[in-house]
């Protein structure tokens, strides 16, 4: 822990700005009336379940309408998901958008799918976790065994059937 008591997550996207009046807030920071800016998308997400944010990583989906992140709770390790409607981010799934929760384990890293369906999440334990997205019932569930592993780093591919992870090791 680091000292951050709270903080706030924005997704922001780069677009060509074109002169209009919805637009002029955005233009203080372009250099002309056609130009390259990044700009917010959606609301930013500050409390996740009553409490400030405390991100410890974040990953979203290809198309960016979907977004993973871990959580430092008191005392565990929570990671949610959230999914961008009517141009705000909101928690997907019925748990408010709880994937999983780790108690006395720390999140080191979350990787997502294209698709964003598919998440996987390693942990200090030493292991990787994986969980899909089930639409009908709109829940998280495991995918797959956990892997017992030392990830440090962890990539999964675009379909999120294939997941390469990497350790750190010393000489």
């Amino acid at each position: 822990d680091q000292g951050v008591d709270s903080m706030k997550m924005r997704v922001i996207k780069f677009s060509k700005v074109m002169l209009c009046f919805t637009m002029l807030l955005f233009l203080a920071a372009c250099k002309s009336t056609l130009d390259l800016c990044w700009f917010s998308l959606g609301n930013s997400i500050t409390q996740v379940n009553s409490e400030s944010l405390r991100a410890v990583s974040v990953a979203m989906n290809d198309t960016g309408d979907i977004i993973a992140f871990g959580h430092k709770s008191t005392g565990s390790n929570i990671a949610y998901a959230y999914t961008l409607q009517n141009g705000s981010w909101v928690p997907l799934g019925t748990n408010e958008g709880v994937i999983a929760t780790f108690a006395n384990i720390d999140i080191r890293e979350i990787v997502i799918n294209d698709t964003g369906d598919i998440v996987a999440i390693a942990t200090n334990e030493p292991s990787v976790y994986v969980y899909q997205y089930n639409t009908n019932t709109q829940t998280w569930s495991s995918y797959g065994n956990t892997i017992t592993s030392e990830g440090s780093a962890i990539s999964l591919n675009a379909q999120g059937n294939r997941l390469a992870v990497g350790t750190a090791t010393a000489d």
